[in-house]
């Protein structure tokens, strides 16, 4: 049974409850009692009409910008009608209240993003007038949780597994939810024995595993997307012999999948991250330096 809280109040009952209630999940209190975690990045953007754009108007396809503490991003939108536009980069104002424990609630603003992108390319500088001003996203994520599962109420999308934005899985992750539930349920009908606790529980098996490494290689890749230094380089040539041999052996994992497969059932280890990474922690979950 679920209650609602409004004005309206009423008791319905259904088969299952699947609770895909973002990143401020009501449900997820349910389970745990933790909070967003900032990533101290924040992101503007804004659309305009790509035929209007001389620089811009043959563009096809997506084209990222990376460098210390910033990116921008670009591609059409609409099938070519738009332009989307996308500067995220790091606040100085949320790491200094994260070090002396007063975060400013405005912490990202206009101001900031002025003086952020004056070591990039004067095309990018003369891009960002192009930005809406008067919005901007205070990116987070959460800890990857170890039970989505109450009965026959189970989290899925962001209310479970809220990512960065760096691996463009977000949506996707949400997508396969679904589709694993559909497809878990089917067999599970057409065998003759549904059971939604039983069902749900698997659902959480296959995907919980998978999503916890898409959670953790996300906040990995933002922190490689902006290094400075002598990291920055090395990283650029790490990312040049990657454009000559290839990035399936990276990237097949997160885009070669089939939930139907049930691989992260059948080996949960799936979802750890690669050993080469294994010693890696994320700089935002440690204790921050006054």
């Amino acid at each position: 049974d679920a209650e609602n809280p409004g004005e309206n109040k009423e008791t319905v009952t259904a088969d299952a409850f699947l609770a895909f209630d973002g990143i401020h999940s009501v449900m997820r209190k349910k389970l745990v009692q933790d909070e967003p975690v900032a990533s101290s990045y924040v992101a503007y953007r804004g659309t305009s009409k790509l035929a209007e754009d001389p620089e811009m108007k043959d563009l096809k396809s997506v084209i990222g910008y990376i460098g210390p503490s910033v990116h921008f991003i670009q591609y059409p939108l609409r099938g070519g009608e738009l332009l989307n536009q996308v500067a995220v980069f790091e606040s100085k104002r949320y790491l200094e209240g994260r070090a002396t424990g007063e975060i400013p609630e405005d912490w990202g603003n206009p101001e900031e993003l002025d003086q952020a992108y004056g070591h990039c390319d004067q095309f990018i500088q003369d891009r960002l007038h192009t930005l809406w001003r008067n919005n901007w996203w205070q990116m987070s994520d959460r800890e990857p949780m170890e039970n989505w599962q109450i009965g026959r109420m189970l989290l899925l999308g962001d209310a479970a597994h809220p990512p960065l934005q760096y691996l463009a899985s977000g949506a996707v992750m949400a997508m396969e939810d679904a589709e694993a539930v559909a497809i878990f349920a089917s067999d599970a009908a057409k065998a003759g024995n549904l059971n939604w606790e039983e069902v749900l529980a698997e659902v959480e098996a296959e995907r919980r595993p998978r999503s916890k490494r898409i959670q953790t290689v996300g906040r990995f890749w933002g922190e490689l997307w902006h290094l400075d230094g002598t990291s920055r380089l090395i990283r650029n040539e790490l990312f040049r012999q990657a454009d000559r041999t290839g990035w399936f052996r990276y990237a097949d994992w997160l885009w070669g999948y089939d939930a139907a497969r049930r691989e992260y059932i059948a080996n949960p280890e799936k979802g750890e991250v690669p050993a080469e990474l294994a010693e890696w922690r994320y700089a935002l979950l440690e204790a921050p330096q006054a």
